[in-house]
Formats: C-alpha cells, structure tokens, sequence
C-alpha cells in the first residue's frame, strides 16, 4: 500500500496544547498571560497580531526568521510586560512571561493553574516571595520545584530557597525501663517510626489532625522499683480524663498494634510504644484549672513524663491531647495559601534499620527525600563509580523520583545543612540530610538542621 502523499499531519497536541507541524515553512510562537488579558505580536514596530488570553496558552504563526516582540496588556491596555523572541528555524517557540514570577499574585497564581497556563509563562526555578506577616516564612523566597498537569489544570510545586530560620530536630527521646526492678532509665534516639512518626511531621501537619507520639517514661503496672517518675499503663489519660490507648510499633511492617490489656513487662529498645495524642506545654496554670483535668510535669534530664497528683504553684505543666493543637507551625505559617493548597503523596522509610519498607502518608507541607534531590538511594551507583551508600545515601528506595529543579547543583546547596524525610537504613538512630555544599550525608536525629519546607498550589 504506497502513501497517500495529498495528506498532511498540520499538528499534534503536546500536554493538551496544540502545535503545528512543519508545512513548509511556517513556526509558531506560544505565550500566555492571566485570562482577559491582550497579548500582541511585533516585528520590529509593526504589529502582526492581537490575541485575547482564554483558558489556553496563544499561538502566533509566523513565516519568516527573525526576532518578534510579544507584548502583554490589561484590559485598560496597560502594558504588563514584553518579551523578545528569537525565531531562527522552523519550529515551535515558547515566550515565557517578562514578568516575573514574584510579582504575580497567589491569587493570580491560582488563576493561572486552574487555567493550565502556569507551565507557559515560568520555568523550573522561577521564584516566588512568600508575605505573610507574622509568618516564620514571611519574605522568604520559594522556587518552582515542579509543575504537573492533570485535566487541563496545573499543580505547582515550591520549594523554599532557604532553610526556616530557626533550626529543628527531627525525632524525640525513647526512655524505656529493662526490667520490672530497674532503678533508671534507658534512654536514647531512635528514628523507629520514621518521617511519618517525626516529630518533624507534626510539625508540617494543621491543628487537628490524628498524631501519634512515642509514649516517653511509661512505667508497666507491676512494676516495684525504685523509679519515682513515668506513668503506669494504665493510668495514662488525656488532660480531659479519657483515657488513652497504648499501642505497640512494629518497624519491620509500619503498623501499630493496639495493645489490648496492660503490658506487664518493660519494653526493649525496639519495642517502642506510641501513643495517639501528644503533650503539649500549658505553662503554669492556677489551681481550678490543674483540678478540673489530668496534667503531667517533664523531667528535662531523663526526658519522662510524669503524672501530677498535687499541685504547686508555679510549676509548668503539660497536657496529653489526642489530636494537634497548637503544633503544625510549618502549615499555620502558610496560613493565607489555605485556599489553594494541595497535599503531598509522599513516601518515606519506616525508619530503624530495616531496608526494605516504605510507608505512605498525606501533608499539605513537606520536605524532600533524598531520591527527590539526588536522585540516589542506597542501592545505586553514582556517576563516579562510587556506591551510594559511600556518599553517604543509606536512604531507601521508593521515597521519590528527582524534581527537574535540581538538575542545577545550587538548588541543591544552601550554606546549610538541612534536614531531608529519609531515615537512614543504617544506623537506627539517624536521618539523611543534604550538607550546606549540597552533598548527602546523614546525622543523628538529636541533631537541630533546618528545615527546607515546601508546599504545592493547584
């Protein structure tokens, strides 16, 4: 069957938008702008073409080589912006916005994705200012980490250029006692958990939601030591008198058991319980207050909790509470994006030194695994030759795949160390982070490294 040659592909569509196809001569110039708003073309002072911007990005046709001028203007034909644009072959030309990113809007910024055109006017790496008064992020920039398309619409990923001023640890103590006529504590980090356990986590998660903690200085009921601090099972209760359920994590699956009767028994230093809930600093409080609910006292040196049964006059007390409160304060910080923000689906370790599972969770703020920055984990080769795990990667496989942005090296370095959700699969007691120069290394979990947070607008 010989080729109908009277018959011609003029285009073919690339992420929705259509493009044409070489017909002997012609290109095409793409650009976008808000919707409503004029985009004009120039050769020279000559105008070619007047489009109005509508839920697709404009094409402009042209049949010579040359340098073209695209103009963008308001409804009041105020000029927004103009862009050159070098056509030197036969092709298809995109003319992204000549302003910039950080002079949009959020709003505008919404409109923009809702209407597919985000991907059009900005690149990877395009900053934008967060302002939002009294924020920890307030006039921090943030760059364009990735762009999705999904129906039409457009998902943006940012990153924050910076670490969060102030520095955070990524997981709390474990105390535990060996035996039922122990006279101290053992105590120590762990990441068993992971990211998704961290106290890290509950820092990005809004008031509200489902939290659990380690269940620090939990005392087994039969227990006739000497130790004069911790809680007994069964007398662990919220600050409202409910009482509190004791589960058991298992690391090797990620899954917390509810224990169903007391534990008779000290748990070892990988029998870590949780606990739904958190506690929560409510400072010194009068009298009425400590006798209307059940409040706890923290010894800073062992770090136990401790059930208070008088009360003193001066002393700071803690509340057990079974959701989020007052903590969250990565997502409270970007407070007025409420709007317009996207979860995560994100993966990360569950954390000890098992090699193999990767559990999923949902945040509306987050900071990247290794794989996301690097592209590595622990059972590559890089391109050196070296081993992964030589450069310091004993993160797990399946926590992400590497975000366009950080093909540049200096989105990946910041001056500081910060932390990422990887736990390291190493030693049970530390986390992957990246290195103020960018490489990959990994701390323990007691370590304060900053936070890189980053969110996503739809």
């Amino acid at each position: 069957m010989s080729i109908d040659t009277t018959k011609k592909v003029v285009s073919i569509k690339v992420d929705g938008v259509s493009m044409p196809m070489d017909s002997g001569g012609g290109s095409t110039i793409v650009a976008a702008e808000l919707p409503n708003n004029v985009l004009k073309l120039y050769s020279g002072v000559t105008l070619l073409d007047t489009k109005t911007v509508t839920t697709a990005p404009v094409e402009f046709s042209v049949s010579t080589a040359g340098t073209y001028t695209v103009k963008a203007y308001d409804g009041s034909s105020n000029e927004l912006w103009t862009k050159d644009v070098v056509v030197d072959e036969i092709g298809v030309y995109t003319c992204k916005s000549g302003k910039a990113l950080t002079n949009y809007t959020k709003e505008e910024i919404h409109t923009l994705l809702q209407n597919g055109l985000f991907s059009t006017m900005f690149n990877y790496g395009d900053k934008w200012k967060f302002v939002q008064s009294g924020s920890l992020f307030n006039n921090l920039d943030f760059f364009v980490e990735k762009i999705t398309k999904s129906n039409g619409k457009e998902i943006v990923d940012f990153r924050a250029v910076v670490g969060a001023s102030s520095t955070y640890n990524i997981f709390p103590y474990i105390a535990w006692v060996t035996s039922s006529s122990a006279t101290s504590w053992t105590k120590n980090y762990r990441s068993f958990g992971g990211y998704k356990y961290s106290a890290m986590r509950q820092r990005m998660m809004k008031q509200g939601e489902d939290v659990y903690s380690q269940a620090t200085g939990i005392l087994p009921d039969d227990y006739t030591g000497s130790l004069t601090t911790g809680i007994k099972f069964s007398e662990l209760k919220y600050t409202n008198g409910n009482s509190c359920s004791i589960y058991e994590y298992s690391s090797s699956d990620d899954t917390m058991t509810l224990l169903q009767s007391c534990r008779m028994s000290a748990p070892s230093n990988t029998g870590i319980m949780m606990i739904k809930g958190y506690f929560k600093s409510v400072g010194a409080i009068d009298e009425t207050t400590f006798n209307a609910g059940v409040y706890y006292t923290y010894d800073s040196t062992n770090y136990i909790y401790t059930k208070a049964t008088s009360y003193v006059s001066g002393t700071t007390y803690y509340g057990l509470y079974e959701t989020m409160q007052e903590d969250g304060i990565f997502v409270n910080a970007l407070s007025s994006l409420s709007d317009y923000l996207v979860r995560f689906n994100d993966y990360a370790s569950a954390g000890g030194t098992q090699t193999s599972k990767v559990s999923s969770f949902s945040d509306y703020v987050n900071i990247p695994a290794i794989e996301e920055i690097t592209g590595l984990n622990r059972t590559m080769t890089a391109f050196s030759g070296s081993s992964a795990t030589n450069m310091g990667a004993y993160n797990l496989a399946g926590e992400g795949t590497k975000k366009p942005a950080y093909d540049a090296f200096d989105r990946q370095a910041i001056g500081y160390d910060y932390w990422t959700r990887s736990a390291s699969s190493y030693p049970s007691h530390v986390f992957c982070c990246i290195s103020s120069y960018g490489g990959i290394n990994y701390t323990n979990v007691s370590t304060s490294y900053r936070a890189r947070i980053g969110f996503r607008l739809q």
